[in-house]
């Protein structure tokens, strides 16, 4: 029986399919290990739109995340109303620290689920944040897929889940 001589480059492909994903772009900065991204940057990142039950390329990655904390967006049991899960938006958009009104000039945004740690510490920290100009906000954590219901279907969008420990305002 002939031995047939390895195909390196096919390889390669294959094992970059298994361990990058298909179609992830590279980061932008920071260490291989956890990549600095900005809001907009991360989008880029895991490039592609999701469709239902099919997993984004990105998902599962640890990164940090800069962005401006959206005050009016911190869901958390001991300070709002009929919370469910503990959660707060980052924002980002062009002229966001001049602007009078951020609400009318972000065009990103993500969500932030805190999964460990002193989370109520964390939001009575945020919430003491509520005011302009809107503070920046850097968050390491493992990204994570979700389902997004829309009028002409289902698509898949990114959160962060991160420990408060993980989460800094500048």
């Amino acid at each position: 029986m002939a031995v047939r001589p390895v195909n390196w480059a096919m390889a390669a492909i294959f094992l970059g399919v298994l361990v990058g994903g298909v179609g992830c772009a590279s980061s932008s900065g920071g260490s291989a290990a956890h990549p600095v991204f900005s809001i907009q940057e991360l989008m880029a990142y895991c490039e592609r739109k999701g469709y239902c039950g099919e997993l984004l390329c990105c998902e599962g990655t640890t990164v940090t995340v800069r962005g401006y904390l959206d005050y009016i967006n911190i869901v958390h049991r001991g300070i709002s109303f009929n919370a469910g899960r503990s959660k707060f938006r980052l924002i980002d958009g062009p002229n966001i620290e001049t602007s009078p009104n951020p609400w009318n000039t972000y065009t990103h945004s993500i969500d932030v689920y805190p999964v460990g740690g002193a989370i109520d510490g964390l939001f009575q920290k945020l919430s003491s944040q509520r005011s302009l100009p809107l503070r920046i906000v850097f968050v390491r954590g493992v990204i994570r897929g979700v389902q997004a219901y829309r009028e002409h279907g289902v698509s898949r969008l990114i959160t962060l889940e991160a420990r408060a420990e993980d989460v800094h305002i500048h």
